[in-house]
């Protein structure tokens, strides 16, 4: 994974985070929901993304790159923005 310096670059955290137009619009929309725990579904419906499937692979890929964190609550999983600083700081400067 990155090492500490990477994670406070918000150019390199773009370049590595940002590559696709989705992933972009996922990183908007967490800026916005910064505090939201929220359903995949929640998340595909709020951006209008007719295929919920793209936002679930995402979302998972976000997780993996340890951008968003995932809690499971009575089987179902609810997204949400890393609590890291560094990672949050990243997020809201490429969401400005």
């Amino acid at each position: 994974m990155e090492t500490a310096p990477e994670r406070n670059d918000p150019s390199q955290f773009a370049r590595e985070h940002a590559d696709t137009q989705l992933k972009r619009d996922l990183l908007q929309f967490w800026s916005r929901y910064r505090h939201a725990k929220l359903t995949s579904a929640i998340v595909a419906r709020a951006m209008d993304c007719p295929r919920k499937v793209y936002v679930e692979e995402m979302l998972e890929w976000f997780v993996e790159a340890q951008v968003l964190e995932k809690h499971v609550r009575q089987g179902l999983p609810f997204y949400c923005l890393t609590t890291d600083p560094s990672t949050r700081k990243c997020v809201f400067a490429l969401a400005s």
